[in-house]
């Protein structure tokens, strides 16, 4: 075999397994709420990681994915189901669009659910999943403003 020929090989396998953010414009508090699975305001109180490994065949590596999971405390509800807790995973940061979340700080969250990590070779109960292209960020209350205008609080 040709070095040519293995490095194109080696480059096709391993550009399907990369993700790279793009986020393109922004989104209304309208369009964000109708898209979102779940909308709510809480407290980040813990962080897990999740890390997925893939075997390449025919290459004989493998390659090492990771999410954040976070606890949130959550302090209202604007769609989705009114609990107590939940968690909310997200990439990392550094080109896969995952929100940079810090213990102990409260946010605007605006979330999907999720059956699936990464490419989806391991399927999952589902899982409420965020990232930086949607509206989430630190909690701001003209952001609340908005949302209330079409949702309020769940009681």
């Amino acid at each position: 075999m040709s070095m040519r020929f293995i490095c194109i090989t080696w480059f096709s396998l391993f550009s399907l397994m990369i993700t790279a953010c793009s986020c393109i414009g922004s989104t209304s508090v309208k369009k964000e709420i109708r898209r979102a699975d779940a909308v709510f305001v809480g407290e980040v109180i813990s962080k897990d990681t999740l890390t997925e490994h893939y075997h390449l065949e025919g290459v004989g590596t493998s390659v090492e994915r990771t999410l954040y999971r976070y606890r949130i405390k959550v302090t209202a509800t604007y769609k989705g189901q009114k609990v107590d807790t939940l968690s909310v995973t997200t990439g990392v940061g550094h080109g896969d669009c995952g929100f940079g979340f810090e213990i102990g700080k409260n946010y605007v969250i605006y979330a999907e659910f999720r059956t699936a990590l990464f490419n989806g070779s391991m399927k999952l109960p589902p899982f409420l999943y965020t990232n930086i292209c949607w509206r989430t960020r630190v909690s701001d209350s003209d952001e609340i403003r908005q949302i209330e205008v079409f949702r309020k609080p769940k009681k």
